[in-house]
């Protein structure tokens, strides 16, 4: 009888724990539950350390936001139709790839919600422009975005014996195929596709890689370059010599830039007059904990 006294009461501190709730706006609550149901999906690389109390701050202010858009567009009458709802759903999952039905209504509520944000931030922020003169302004104090260094493009034999690497290096002296030496020679994990090639812009590789590479001619291959992992052997496939990127290439790219930047502004400024609005609780000694 004690045990089960106590297994109940165990159950009951669970479920208890589960309805903490860690805000409230305006009376709707994020609980325990509805934070950690995010919380979990984070990087864990970023769940460390001292910042534990600002990713939980940021994350739940992030909640709060949400709530208070999406009442915003109830109110407006900003809304997304199911067959859009649906439609992505299938171009993310396919359709019978989830057969759980609680956890496919979860994620269409939640396709629903972010659709609905993207058509709210489409509608309230419609007017915001770029002009061409501040394209012109951004290319010209920018000016290091638009250069591009001296790039390759290389196939690679790499070994850990110098012996080995030697005697690649004369059977292709000799007319050996580089693929069919990398096929044969290359360790993990570069034999595992011996053909594919690997983009490098200048000042990307170690220093006795960057110097060999760059002088290749098209179609032609290094010396054995001795690292620090091994020995490798590099063939150039093509090269793109520097430049600059000319304004009427790059005008759209800045153009999105810069009203990507004029909208998170506008709405910075319009998610604080909002807040302002509501009645907003948050529990503290939980971001604290």
């Amino acid at each position: 009888m004690l045990s089960l006294i106590s297994c109940k009461t165990s159950e009951d501190r669970k479920e208890l724990k589960n309805r903490i709730v860690l805000a409230s706006i305006n009376g709707e609550e994020i609980t325990h539950d509805d934070f950690y149901a995010q919380f979990s999906n984070l990087p864990e690389t970023a769940n460390i350390g001292d910042n534990i109390y600002s990713l939980k701050l940021e994350l739940l202010n992030s909640m709060i936001n949400e709530i208070i858009i999406l009442k915003y567009a109830a109110a407006h009458q900003i809304s997304v139709t199911e067959e859009e709802v649906q439609q992505e759903y299938f171009m993310n999952f396919g359709e019978g790839y989830i057969t759980d039905h609680a956890v496919k209504e979860n994620l269409l509520n939640s396709i629903r919600r972010r659709l609905t944000i993207q058509a709210f931030i489409q509608k309230q922020f419609s007017m915001i422009t770029v002009s061409e003169k501040e394209i012109l302004e951004y290319y010209n104090k920018n000016s290091e975005e638009f250069y591009e260094p001296d790039e390759v493009s290389v196939q690679q034999i790499y070994v850990k014996d110098k012996e080995v690497a030697d005697k690649i290096f004369a059977g292709l002296k000799a007319g050996l195929k580089f693929e069919q030496a990398a096929e044969e020679n290359n360790i993990e994990p570069y034999n595992e596709d011996p053909a594919q090639i690997y983009v490098y812009r200048k000042g990307e590789l170690p220093p006795e890689f960057e110097h060999a590479v760059f002088e290749l001619g098209s179609g032609k291959y290094s010396k054995v370059i001795k690292s620090s992992y091994g020995y490798h052997i590099f063939k150039l496939k093509s090269k793109k010599l520097a430049r600059v990127i000319k304004i009427n290439e790059a005008e759209e790219s800045i153009r999105t830039t810069i009203r990507n930047k004029k909208i998170n502004d506008a709405f910075e400024e319009w998610i604080l007059k909002e807040r302002s609005r509501y009645e907003i609780k948050i529990n503290q000694k939980f971001l604290e904990e």
